[in-house]
């Protein structure tokens, strides 16, 4: 997303007025990268996030497919509010003048920039986070439901009309206790069919597909080749060669040889998973106590046995 340099008046105003407006009464904890993650005190979990309108239509869209909605939210940051924020606040506004832009300076031409209260699960970190604590890579079967997880993720925004397109280790959260997983930053989003205004800045993103950085029309196989190259990243080899062949088979360089439909991905890979490993069961995954949680960790939440969805 593009960089937007906001005072930190602006934004705690922000902060505060949704808080007002959903009678909340959380504190800002410390920011974690371009979210911050937001204290509850009614056992929800939320973060704000300097963002723009087309985030928050994004996130609408995503959960706008009737029979698909319910199913597809907890994959999703959940939006509450959409606040504007002046990029250079001045003292002799309120902090409603702030959110709402009715603050008219014409030496100022500069747009307002906005935040997002999103609702999200708690405990959660980053697969950024989890590769550092893990260098040596995940076992394969920590890193399979991670994966069916992510293709969920896809599938259900793939059926919504979306790509992601900015999929990475960054903006893959997880859950680890719960298996949950929540994929972030729906800015760079575009809907299937339309053209890219330009290439992807390759330097800005550690994984991204080919065709991305050439200019071309992306497909979901580009959301695909993306997600697999993130689990590349993350797990420890030497992997199966079953399952080698098989993330092979996501990354050829021509999109048209790719699979392109994310449910029928995780089908394959299920299939894979029993061949392998058997029937699926529950498998505990942890990350060290100390690890900087994006969101708080409820432990009457966490449940260290439970039947595999």
């Amino acid at each position: 997303m593009t960089t937007m340099t906001i005072d930190k008046p602006a934004e705690a105003a922000a902060v505060e007025r949704v808080r007002s407006q959903h009678g909340l009464t959380y504190q800002v904890l410390d920011q974690h990268d371009r979210y911050k993650s937001l204290e509850r005190a009614d056992k929800r979990n939320y973060v704000f996030k300097l963002a723009g309108e087309i985030e928050a239509v994004n996130l609408k869209q995503l959960v706008s497919v009737p029979d698909l909605a319910e199913l597809a939210q907890p994959y999703f940051p959940k939006l509450l509010d959409l606040a504007t924020l002046e990029q250079t606040p001045s003292a002799d506004f309120s902090a409603d003048d702030i959110l709402y832009g009715n603050c008219s300076r014409d030496h100022d031409p500069k747009p307002p920039a906005q935040g997002l209260l999103l609702e999200v699960a708690g405990g959660l970190v980053s697969l950024k986070q989890v590769r550092s604590v893990y260098p040596q890579g995940l076992n394969p079967k920590d890193m399979a439901w991670i994966f069916r997880r992510l293709m969920m993720a896809l599938g259900f925004a793939h059926s919504s009309g979306l790509l992601h397109l900015a999929i990475n280790l960054e903006n893959i959260w997880i859950q680890p206790e719960q298996h949950g997983l929540v994929l972030v930053e729906w800015e760079p989003a575009i809907k299937q069919g339309e053209i890219l205004s330009a290439p992807i800045n390759h330097h800005r993103q550690t994984v991204i597909a080919p065709e991305l950085i050439e200019g071309c029309q992306p497909t979901t196989a580009a959301d695909i080749y993306m997600a697999v190259s993130c689990m590349r990243e993350i797990i420890a080899e030497p992997m199966p060669e079953k399952l080698r062949t098989f993330f092979n088979g996501c990354l050829f360089e021509q999109p048209s040889k790719r699979p392109y439909d994310a449910w029928e991905v995780k089908e394959e890979f299920d299939q894979l998973l029993e061949k392998l490993w058997g029937a699926r069961k529950f498998r505990p995954f942890a990350v060290p106590q100390d690890l900087k949680r994006i969101t708080p960790l409820d432990p009457e939440q966490i449940k260290t046995k439970r039947k595999e969805k």
